[in-house]
């Protein structure tokens, strides 16, 4: 029985002339990248935040800090635990993962960590303390699918679950009353995964 060869999405290094790839050495690495596209989306949910709620998202109650982010770790953790599971049983989530591990390169146990931060941390401060309570719930969780969508069908897993993952986040949110909890989540799931992919890698 042949099999059928892997076929990867454009990767940042084939959308760069190798001219210019001459002229300015290797590319940006990926948290770097990451920082610019998440430093201004943090500083605008600031902005817009101020402009239509008049305060910063949240509220940060001293009281429920630790309920909160015990429910946003274990939500993290349960989701977690699903992905796995699926990779093992779906050889199209196997594709992606792959997929992920050839985009992202190596990354250190810092890098991990720093990744899921910005990225988890801006995204829920962006989409449940600034979208959510204007446009509501179901809009705000939608649309959170919907920015992660990438024309490629080898990542259409990947819109999957940030939509199903997009409303789970948007429903804590709103149960909890807290933002500490979809952002502990959401850095939970992608700190986890992320260091689940560069342990495959390593072993590859």
């Amino acid at each position: 029985m042949s099999s059928q060869p892997t076929t990867h999405a454009p990767g940042i290094d084939s959308l760069i002339d190798p001219a210019l790839r001459d002229e300015i050495g290797d590319p940006l690495t990926i948290l770097f990248t990451a920082g610019v596209v998440y430093t201004p989306l943090l500083l605008a949910a600031a902005a817009l935040a101020l402009y239509w709620q008049e305060t910063l998202p949240g509220p940060l109650d001293s009281a429920t800090l630790g309920a909160a982010a015990a429910a946003g770790f274990s939500l993290g953790l349960g989701m977690v635990a699903i992905t796995w599971v699926l990779v093992r049983l779906l050889p199209s989530l196997r594709a992606l993962e792959s997929e992920f591990r050839t985009t992202l390169g190596p990354l250190s146990a810092r890098q991990v960590l720093s990744l899921a931060l910005l990225s988890g941390v801006t995204e829920e401060f962006f989409f449940r303390g600034v979208l959510q309570p204007w446009l509501g719930y179901w809009a705000a969780s939608s649309v959170f699918g919907l920015v992660h969508f990438v024309p490629h069908k080898v990542y259409r897993p990947w819109t999957l679950f940030a939509l199903a993952a997009g409303f789970m986040f948007g429903a804590l949110y709103e149960w909890s009353g807290s933002l500490l909890a979809p952002i502990v989540a959401h850095v939970s799931v992608n700190a986890i995964n992320l260091a689940i992919i560069m342990r495959a890698q390593k072993q590859r």
